[in-house]
């Protein structure tokens, strides 16, 4: 009789345990759909966890194309606020993913247009969508340590014989059973094995964790995109894309279907909110079950890694399309669809930067490359990477955040927030002639690529500030104008206004102006056309509360070097 109770309170427990398991998953999953229902559309910059942007390199370390936003234009751009405006992925595929293809901006006005498709599909078919991010939320995360780092240190672990854990479970299993014959002895013996066994559980399960955290995700990845896949195929979206992507995802989870069919047991952490599962996922702990199936799959997880990536990519696009489309939803009022042509004619209309909550909209239509002057903290390098990043949204999302666009397809690379490297010893000067050389040499003489033409549209701030004033106006000059008649369209932002006369036969000049009236300095953040008149660096000293008579003398030099070409004290 005492057996008896023993072993019923035991099920009880584990019946207890199950149940709460289930009502606290059924309970997350609910309250999770009603986040995501209310955030959809919403701008979430502020309350974004940096943490997330770990390892969104992953994938595009790994796949990196001919053409991508190199890592000086990234950081120019300040692409990882950009990442973290646009990210609500659900997953750690997804992340990277959309991370992939920020860095990699579409060359091709077909799949621009393909892809703005899938886009407003998400945007459209809200309950289609909803099910979907909840697919994807279950598949969760690796944390700190890609998928991919982890594959590839898998394939070095020593093999393991699992008989030990084989004879335990026999063990564990004869101990039970005597407590029915030997009663109150039987059960300190299934007691002391039951502890001796979660004891060499938790303890190999702690040296293979990483690893099968690996495990666990590719399982989820599977199930998942199986969801994701059954859920696109059973709706008209509308978008061609969708389709194409959810048959992919089958054909790939078929591939690999064997994974899972290795053994009978689920891990832990699959269990998710089924009972079944989450009663299975229990005993397989007594029974070492994904200790032993880890190892027994080891090498079939090495053996698909090529198809472990594309399934990846393919249920990470899903996710990173959707967090795009909540992106476009939540920028709806000032987003344009971009218009691609052949001309070298660039138009953007009220192109705002992404980043600000309040920007001043301004338009260019040109066809020729530019040279922007006027006075300090008037706007120009905000501009520029306005201008920037309407181009990479234009080619990755097939929006803008203007009025309207109409350019060819852009190859963009920039120098603009160029900083000496202590590490290598190059010094300011030297860091800012390596930036620009290498946009010269990776993109002098480019025009088309398969039939589709390009123009490499580079953005420069204030080339070459770090020397002499005399060696800079002459070496801009050079430079500027060899880059222009390589092909590549230059946006380059001065303060030397000698290189508006300099430059003027092959750039066309824009500048932005400023108030100076009441002794103070105001901006208007617009763009005007023409080179700028005045300069305001004396004059800002004023109005920040510096010594107005230091100002003043400062105010006399300048204009006795105007003058008499030399510079005096006064």
């Amino acid at each position: 009789m005492e057996a008896l109770i023993f072993v019923l309170i035991i099920f009880g427990i584990i019946v207890l345990i199950m149940f709460l398991q289930f009502i606290n998953s059924r309970r997350d999953d609910k309250l999770y759909l009603l986040k995501l229902r209310n955030e959809f559309g919403k701008v979430h910059r502020s309350s974004y966890d940096h943490d997330r942007l770990i390892n969104a390199d992953a994938y595009f370390r790994r796949h990196i194309p001919d053409e991508y936003i190199d890592d000086i234009t990234w950081t120019d751009l300040s692409m990882d606020e950009v990442m973290a405006s646009v990210d609500t992925t659900e997953s750690d595929a997804g992340r990277q993913v959309l991370y992939h293809m920020l860095r990699c901006p579409l060359n091709d006005d077909a799949q621009v247009a393909a892809r703005r498709d899938e886009i407003d599909s998400w945007r459209e078919h809200s309950s289609v969508r909803e099910k979907v991010q909840m697919a994807l939320h279950h598949i969760g995360s690796t944390g700190r340590v890609s998928i991919y780092d982890l594959l590839d240190s898998m394939s070095g672990l020593e093999e393991k014989s699992c008989t030990s854990y084989y004879v335990r479970s026999i063990l564990l299993i004869l101990s039970f059973l005597s407590v029915y014959i030997l009663r109150g002895t039987g059960i300190v013996l299934f007691i002391i094995v039951l502890i001796s066994n979660l004891y060499v559980y938790y303890r190999d399960r702690g040296r293979i964790l990483p690893y099968m955290r690996v495990y666990m995700q590719v399982l989820k990845t599977i199930d998942s995109g199986k969801r994701v896949a059954d859920v696109i195929s059973a709706e008209d979206m509308g978008a061609d894309g969708l389709k194409a992507a959810a048959d992919e995802i089958k054909d790939v989870v078929t591939k690999i279907a064997g994974i899972r069919r290795r053994t009978a047991f689920s891990l832990s952490s699959e269990a998710g909110n089924d009972p079944v599962l989450v009663l299975l996922s229990m005993a397989g702990v007594f029974v070492y079950a994904d200790l032993i199936r880890f190892w027994r799959i080891r090498h079939s997880l090495i053996g698909h890694t090529d198809d472990i990536d594309r399934l990846v990519y393919l249920t990470g696009s899903v996710d990173a399309l959707i967090a795009m489309a909540g992106y476009v939803e939540s920028h709806s009022e000032h987003m344009t669809r971009s218009v691609f042509g052949d001309s070298s004619v660039m138009e953007v209309r009220d192109v705002r930067h992404p980043l600000l909550d309040d920007p001043v909209p301004n338009s260019i239509t040109v066809d020729r490359s530019i040279l922007l002057t006027g006075a300090n903290a008037s706007g120009k390098s905000t501009f520029l990477k306005s201008i920037a990043l309407a181009a990479i949204y234009a080619q990755t999302f097939g929006y803008v955040c203007a009025g309207g666009y109409h350019a060819p397809i852009c190859l963009v690379a920039s120098a603009m927030s160029v900083k000496d490297d202590v590490t290598s010893g190059d010094s300011y000067y030297m860091a800012e002639i390596k930036a620009v050389r290498r946009m010269i040499d990776r993109y002098a003489g480019t025009s088309t690529d398969n039939g589709i033409c390009k123009m490499p549209l580079c953005f420069v701030d204030e080339l070459l500030n770090g020397t002499n004033t005399e060696e800079r106006i002459a070496a801009c000059t050079q430079i500027l104008l060899d880059m222009d008649r390589k092909g590549i369209r230059i946006m380059a932002a001065t303060h030397d206004i000698e290189l508006t006369v300099l430059l003027s036969e092959r750039y066309a000049n824009y500048h932005f102006g400023e108030d100076l009236s009441e002794g103070d300095v105001e901006f208007s953040y617009k763009l005007k056309e023409g080179a700028a008149k005045s300069r305001n660096a004396i004059r800002l000293l004023k109005s920040l509360g510096f010594d107005p008579a230091m100002a003043d003398r400062a105010e006399e030099m300048v204009r006795i070097h105007k003058k008499e070409g030399v510079w005096m004290t006064v």
